[in-house]
Formats: C-alpha cells, structure tokens, sequence
C-alpha cells in the first residue's frame, strides 16, 4: 500500500485506479477501463488501456458471442451506463446489425 500511495499519479486519481495502474505496470497487464482519467493516466505512461466496447470486439472476434447478442448485450449496457461513448455504441450497432 506503501508504494501505491507514493506513486505521482494526477490529482482526483481514486485508490483503486493507482492500484490498478501499479500492478498493471508489475504483471505487464492491459488495463480495461473507462475512466477518462485512468484511461489518459495510463496511456501517457505507454499502458495498453481499453474499453468496454474494446471487449465487445474481441468477444466477437474470438466468436465468443454472435453479432446478434453483442446488439442486444450492448443495448442493454446503454440503457443504464450513460457513462459510454454514445457515437462509438451507435457506430457498432449499425455494424453489428449489418452483419
């Protein structure tokens, strides 16, 4: 906790987003968030860091969930986290329903 609590991470960075940040950097780890600042954090230290909808890609690319039950999943997501990106959701539903 020591060396969580020391690190200089930018102001209004929550315990738990340092802890993520410094055991990422210790086991080499993608980092899956969407918090703006963790997010902006980690990419100026060279982390990998991605979204939700970075998830929904890979599930789909991995044929882990058909197109059709990404589109509902991801509805279903928008319709109680007003926190996603909007355009980026509308853009893969379009996709998705093409599909």
């Amino acid at each position: 906790m020591h060396q969580i609590n020391e690190l200089e991470v930018p102001k209004g960075l929550e315990l738990a987003d340092r802890t993520v940040y410094y055991y990422a950097t210790i086991i080499k780890a993608i980092i899956l968030s969407g918090d703006r600042k963790l997010k902006n954090f980690c990419s100026s230290k060279k982390l990998h860091v991605n979204g939700i909808l970075w998830l929904f890609d890979e599930f789909l690319e991995k044929k882990l969930i058909t197109y059709p039950e990404a589109v509902l999943k991801l509805e279903k997501l928008m319709s109680f986290n007003d926190r996603l990106p909007g355009d980026e959701c509308e853009i893969r539903l379009n996709k998705w329903r093409n599909h």
